[in-house]
């Protein structure tokens, strides 16, 4: 005796209708909140529960690579949402690496959606600590640019 399931791995029969969480996430623009100093970033993104997603990526900016992972909290969500990011980077470049702490406050904007893709703005601030061996510091940046989460 046998028992089996035919599974439909397309995502319009997995996910509700209502919901836009996706997985994917590629971020173009100047600078980021989740994968810091990138024009280019990749982040793969696993939802908690309705305000929290859990996150990692990577990105990259002429000769510089960022490896990233955070959380991100949503405050708000609808066209205009708003949310806080707490992460934390590694950048390799022809200088050497370090390491970073960094936490944002952000705004994001839903644009448009195709079949699968959601195209959003987003802008905010980064406050970022390094990792300094004695030595204290605190930096911030503004950010601004265009994600495509699918």
């Amino acid at each position: 005796m046998a028992w089996g399931e035919e599974l439909n791995l397309d995502r319009e029969i997995r996910m509700p209708k209502n919901d836009r969480f996706k997985n994917h996430e590629i971020s173009l623009g100047m600078l980021d909140d989740k994968t810091g100093i990138s024009f280019i970033g990749y982040t793969f993104n696993i939802k908690l529960n309705e305000m929290n997603e859990l996150f990692f990526g990577a990105g990259t900016f002429l000769l510089a690579f960022t490896g990233t992972g955070g959380i991100k909290h949503y405050y708000m969500k609808s066209n205009l949402s708003i949310y806080s990011i707490l992460s934390f980077q590694a950048i390799e470049h022809m200088g050497g690496n370090g390491k970073l702490a960094t936490g944002s406050v952000s705004f994001e904007y839903n644009l448009a959606k195709w079949k699968y893709v959601w195209a959003q703005i987003k802008f905010g601030g980064v406050g970022v600590i390094p990792y300094a061996e004695g030595n204290n510091e605190f930096w911030a940046y503004p950010f601004a640019g265009i994600n495509f989460r699918f």
